[in-house]
């Protein structure tokens, strides 16, 4: 299943997944399962990870990229996304004999319409539902959902975040639970799909070396955190601080002993 996450954030979408394939039954193999579609369908802007069957995922969103066209809004672009879903469902993966043990596809999808509006969709088996912040797919979802809170000090479905801070997030989401959940593995791909109709991918390991801007990013989330929520207190951004400082430092690539 490995892993798969999407944020919905203030001024983007963030998505990222491992890269570690479920090819059949247990058969493992890298590849990407990040994939960006803008130029033919801009202003539209599409962008498309998930977890399960790769060769189910990776024909799912081939479907759903060819029936999105440049005019259309989110609310069609989600009617799009719903009957994909279902038909990949109902003519292919409910006719397994062995349902118990049939391929799974799950996916999140963020796009972008011609009006400039954002939306972060996931699907689970036939339904479609909106993420209002925060989702986690895959074998490392309780995992990844409990350090995303562990870094930002708040729990993301409470409230949108900068892309800045998200990315890292993000990324340190990825590099742990690589780390220490089974089915997890490979390399991170992250993809941003901005505010402004912009989508690209983004180096992991270059989010911690620019700690600044992750930093001050932190700072201003903190700041909304404290004003709409009356339990924190002011005192504690510089712990959750702290913890974030650790998280970028766990992130950078570890210098090979000097010789002697």
């Amino acid at each position: 299943m490995t892993i798969a996450a999407g944020f919905q954030c203030t001024d983007g979408i963030v998505l990222c997944a491992d890269t570690e394939l479920t090819i059949g039954v247990g058969l493992k193999r890298s590849g990407e399962k990040v994939w960006i579609h803008q130029g033919p369908i801009a202003p539209c802007a599409v962008v498309i990870t998930g977890a399960g069957s790769f060769s189910y995922l990776e024909m799912l969103s081939e479907k759903i990229f060819d029936a999105i066209k440049k005019t259309m809004t989110l609310v069609d672009i989600r009617a799009v996304v719903e009957r994909e879903v279902k038909a990949i469902h109902t003519e292919h993966l409910f006719l397994f004999p062995d349902q118990d043990n049939r391929p799974q596809v799950a996916i999140l999808l963020a796009a972008r319409d011609k009006t400039g509006a954002l939306m972060l969709l996931q699907s689970y088996e036939t339904a479609v539902s909106l993420v209002e912040h925060f989702q986690v797919l895959g074998t490392g979802t309780e995992l990844g959902s409990y350090l995303a809170e562990s870094v930002i000090g708040v729990t993301p479905n409470q409230i949108a975040m900068p892309v800045a801070l998200a990315k890292l997030v993000a990324a340190y989401l990825l590099e742990q639970t690589k780390s220490y959940v089974p089915g997890c593995g490979k390399d991170s791909v992250i993809a941003v799909l901005k505010a402004t109709g912009e989508a690209d991918f983004i180096d992991d390991e270059a989010i911690a070396d620019d700690d600044t801007s992750v930093t001050l990013a932190f700072r201003a989330f903190w700041d909304v955190v404290i004003a709409t929520h009356s339990a924190v207190k002011p005192k504690e951004q510089a712990k959750k601080l702290e913890r974030l400082q650790l998280s970028i430092s766990m992130l950078r690539p570890r210098s090979a002993p000097k010789e002697k």
